[in-house]
């Protein structure tokens, strides 16, 4: 099976094609550059530009195209006007898609679409209601996404992430961060603490991915392993695999915060559980593999 991989040097789209390969499928990567930690045939292309990627898709005619593209900076993602350029290159690039006989377009979706919510995330149940440009426009590209594809009588699959890490992540975002600044030995100074996130690996991201290719599922499923920790959880965990003092750990939460109530888990009985996968990494051995790569 040929599957098209946009954003396949990212951060997650790396991992997905890497284990799609793996797993015998006929992968190439689209971006605006090469990486070097990924090893199939990469494209240079700009889903913002189709004249780029037209001709590859009516030539190659991919299967299955999962479109793994999107602002990530993480300083500027959650406001940035460029979500708005994004959702409209990724309408474009799914409907240029099912136009060359792509059977299957599966897109990346982020837990921000559920906004606060007051317990477990089920996609089935739980109400999307983002708080931000990020979310909101996640939300907005699933709903026309979903038109599209109905268009074409085509499947389509929107795959919402919840709290990724692994090899190659931003090194501004949290735990790459507070790994260099622990080696270092310099203090961390942890502003939500006892806020609790659903940490899933890159690999059991990408795992999740090719589940939904080879078996039916819910349109939208929430990518997750359903165990509740704490930020400050995390960041001890990191801490004793890299043999590092806790106590440069520093804890910032004011009293009575809003950090102290907020979670975003997903629920056992979602769409992919329900569907039988599991993830294959628990917090520690999924940190350990991050440190080992």
């Amino acid at each position: 099976m040929k599957v098209l991989v946009a954003g396949g040097g990212g951060f997650l789209g790396s991992e997905i094609v890497t284990n799609l390969t793996e797993s015998g499928f006929e992968v190439k990567s689209l971006g605006r550059n090469t990486s070097s930690t990924i090893y199939c045939e990469q494209i240079i292309a700009d889903i913002q530009i189709p004249d780029t990627y037209n001709n590859l898709l009516s030539a190659w005619k991919p299967e299955v195209v999962i479109q793994a593209a999107w602002v990530t900076n993480q300083k500027t993602y959650r406001l940035s006007p460029l979500n708005s350029d994004y959702m409209d290159a990724t309408l474009k690039f799914a409907e240029q898609s099912y136009l060359s006989d792509t059977q299957h377009f599966l897109a990346l979706g982020s837990s921000a679409e559920y906004g606060i919510p007051t317990e477990p995330c089920n996609a089935l149940t739980t109400l999307a209601a983002p708080v931000d440009t990020y979310g909101r426009t996640k939300l907005q590209t699933l709903e026309k996404l979903g038109e599209i594809a109905g268009k074409f009588s085509s499947r389509f699959s929107w795959a919402r992430i919840f709290q990724p890490y692994g090899p190659n992540q931003d090194s501004a975002r949290l735990l790459p961060f507070a790994m260099q600044e622990l080696l270092a030995g310099n203090r961390v100074r942890v502003a939500n603490p006892n806020t609790i996130l659903d940490w899933i690996s890159s690999r059991d991201v990408a795992s999740a991915l090719i589940y939904a290719i080879k078996n039916p599922i819910n349109q939208i499923f929430d990518v997750g392993t359903s165990k509740p920790i704490s930020v400050m959880q995390t960041l001890q965990t990191l801490a004793a695999l890299l043999n590092v003092d806790p106590g440069l750990l520093e804890n910032e939460s004011k009293s009575n915060s809003a950090d102290a109530q907020f979670s975003m888990v997903v629920s056992k009985e979602s769409p992919l559980f329900r569907a039988k996968w599991r993830p294959q990494d628990d917090l520690v051995s999924g940190l350990k593999w991050t440190l080992a790569q």
